[in-house]
């Protein structure tokens, strides 16, 4: 995939907007979201901005496990712009939300991409591959695997940035931070641990562990004996736990499915479409006096191509 954008900050904007979302005292979510943006533009200045939202379930990851997301209790289809008989207030709102940001961020001249059928991550994940220098913004710990030497991560809420040195230093390599999720899960993905009483501190251990087996081509002969475990642990030169016996090795082939970015595919014509998308895009001169300027209004309810009828009267023809 040849790689055709410098210096891109990639933006988790659904992991952005369900932190304003679920922040009680911000009664206005989209200023919030905007507010945050612009503080983070500020602190990766000079790379050019854009915005992923998911649009729907991974129907990949579906197909491998029916209850990923809960997805076996809900109606995962969806639209872009949100309908009034929505019957979760929260998604309702959610999508309402979404739908008001994509109008204003692209008048911004900031790109958005979400593409029906696809998370965030998927997406991310390409630009990344696409991108000669990137900086993903999210604080979803799995993103951390998409760390190389032109792609960091910066965890906002953390207040940090990770770049391959720092990846390296605590996990090793993006295949045993992979092997690592697919121990421990995710519980807000609904991905059950693989491991029954093996919490994070010991799961880069039996992460080697398992790599040890995977590496030879013998994951089914991973050991159950209390004594074979012991001698493999010393071997390997890691502390040896009992629980290290209750690896579900289904369980983790499922989860690993699930968790390794490297296993997206996404269909050519919709990589053009996110590069034209993009190209297409004049990032706007001044994106940060507009974000002040509409906290003044109420974004939440008014209609967006009304504010920037506002804006447009009072400032001139602002917007592209």
């Amino acid at each position: 995939m040849d790689k055709v954008f410098n210096k891109i900050l990639i933006i988790d904007g659904s992991h952005l907007l369900h932190r304003q979302l679920r922040q009680e005292e911000i009664k206005n979510a989209i200023c919030g979201f905007l507010r945050s943006l612009n503080s983070e533009l500020k602190k990766c200045n000079g790379y050019f901005p854009i915005v992923v939202f998911d649009h729907g379930l991974s129907q990949r990851r579906i197909a491998i496990d029916s209850s990923y997301k809960h997805a076996d209790e809900k109606d995962n289809t969806e639209k872009v712009v949100t309908v009034d008989d929505v019957p979760n207030d929260y998604v309702a709102k959610y999508r309402k939300s979404r739908t008001a940001l994509s109008i204003i961020l692209k008048c911004f001249g900031i790109p958005v991409v979400m593409y029906e059928g696809f998370e965030g991550d998927d997406l991310i994940c390409v630009l990344t591959k696409l991108a000669n220098d990137s900086i993903v913004l999210t604080d979803d710990k799995d993103m951390l695997q998409l760390i190389s030497k032109t792609c960091k991560v910066r965890r906002p809420i953390a207040n940090e940035l990770w770049d391959n040195d720092k990846f390296t230093e605590k996990y090793g390599t993006v295949k045993d931070f992979v092997i690592y999720k697919s121990v421990v899960g995710d519980e807000s993905d609904n991905i059950v641990s693989s491991c029954k009483g093996v919490g994070e501190k010991y799961a880069l251990s039996i992460s080697k562990l398992i790599q040890y087996y995977m590496d030879s081509g013998n994951l089914i002969q991973y050991p159950s004996e209390e004594k074979e475990l012991k001698n493999v642990c010393e071997k390997l030169e890691i502390p040896y736990r009992k629980a290290y016996a209750n690896l579900d090795i289904k369980r983790f082939l499922i989860n690993l499915k699930l968790v390794d970015l490297s296993l997206v595919q996404v269909a050519g014509d919709i990589v053009s479409s996110v590069v034209v998308t993009i190209k297409n895009s004049n990032s706007y001169k001044d994106y940060f006096m507009l974000i002040n300027e509409l906290s003044n209004y109420d974004v939440e309810n008014a209609p967006v191509e009304s504010l920037f009828e506002m804006i447009n009267s009072r400032y001139g023809n602002l917007f592209i």
